[in-house]
């Protein structure tokens, strides 16, 4: 069994220094508390900020810098820089006198102002009536009044179409029908407005989508419609009898100046432009009940014309038959237009 050896001076030493160190000279090191965690550094607390919209400014005398004040630095190098007329004093008197006087100007110029806005406003002149070209030019025949002059009565375009508008009111709607009383195309027909109304009503039992129409009819169209309603019914039966395959109400309800066109006239439009496109005359016939301008074969004659330019890679006539819209957005009408100004070239 080996003995046990005494601890060295040196081991001694060298435990006292770290005691020493630890928890002083003399102290045994498991005596010492452990140390405190030093607390995490906190941000320097931000000055308050005073709401600028709620708390105001205290008001206290103008703090002026001393460069700027007067007597000041640079107030003296402006002085320095005057001419030796100006550099004198002014006199406290005669300051005081300057200022009574401003005093005294400012007064009256507020009076003036005051009494200005209080006075009552002059009457102003109407200004004169605007004179157009149009109105002042002499009549076409010499001896009636010109066509726009609205107060001529029944004799005018202008008069008649304001009579239209005017009789096309709620206030001239009956409950009976619902139907506006047209007053110039009464008047056109030298009818009363009681047979006007009986008419209008055998009109619209007749063709029911012209009911929401009859009042933006052009009076003279109107006028020829109601001229004889016996006669139109009639020719819808012709009409449905020749062309079964027409939806006459939809076609009619779009374009009623249709209705004065005679059957054979419709039955020749429909199979010439039938031919014009290549299809049977029943798909012509139920695509000119949705598309009415179909029927004009100068119209479409130009359409097929244009698509050729616009779209050569597809036939012109199965595209106008796939989508009859092509008709409305390449339509010229020369006869309304005059000749294509490219064609003058």
């Amino acid at each position: 069994m080996v003995a046990a050896r005494a601890p060295s001076a040196l081991a001694c030493a060298s435990a006292g220094a770290y005691a020493g160190g630890a928890a002083g000279w003399g102290r045994d090191p498991a005596e010492v508390p452990p140390a405190a965690p030093a607390p995490p550094p906190q941000a320097a607390p931000r000055p308050a900020r005073r709401a600028a919209f709620f708390l105001p400014e205290p008001r206290g005398e103008l703090q002026v810098p001393e460069s700027r004040a007067f007597g000041g630095p640079r107030h003296a190098e402006k002085r320095a820089l005057r001419p030796a007329r100006m550099r004198e004093d002014v006199d406290e008197e005669e300051e005081e006198a300057l200022r009574a006087i401003c005093e005294k100007a400012a007064a009256r110029a507020a009076a003036t102002f005051t009494a200005a806005m209080l006075q009552a406003p002059e009457p102003r002149t109407p200004p004169p009536p605007l004179r157009t070209r149009a109105a002042e030019a002499p009549p076409r025949d010499g001896a009636a009044k010109a066509p726009w002059d609205a107060g001529q009565g029944d004799g005018g375009l202008w008069g008649a179409v304001c009579l239209h508008r005017v009789a096309a009111s709620p206030a001239y709607i009956r409950p009976a029908g619902g139907l506006a009383m047209t007053c110039s195309g009464g008047q056109e027909l030298g009818i009363d407005l009681e047979t006007l109304q009986q008419r209008l009503e055998q009109l619209i039992t007749l063709l029911p989508p012209l009911r929401g129409k009859v009042a933006n009819m052009r009076p003279a169209l109107c006028a020829a419609l109601l001229r004889d309603p016996q006669q139109l019914a009639q020719r819808l039966v012709q009409c449905r009898t020749a062309l079964p395959h027409v939806d006459a109400a939809n076609l009619f309800g779009q374009q009623p100046d249709l209705l004065l066109k005679g059957t054979a006239d419709l039955v020749a439009s429909v199979e010439a432009v039938a031919r014009l496109l290549g299809t049977d005359g029943a798909t012509m016939q139920a695509l000119a009940s949705k598309h009415p301008r179909l029927l004009d074969g100068t119209a479409v004659e130009e359409v097929l014309t244009e698509m050729r330019r616009y779209v050569p890679s597809k036939d012109p006539r199965q595209a106008l038959l796939d989508d009859p819209t092509w008709l409305l957005r390449l339509e010229r009408g020369p006869r309304r237009l005059g000749p294509h100004p490219d064609d003058a070239c």
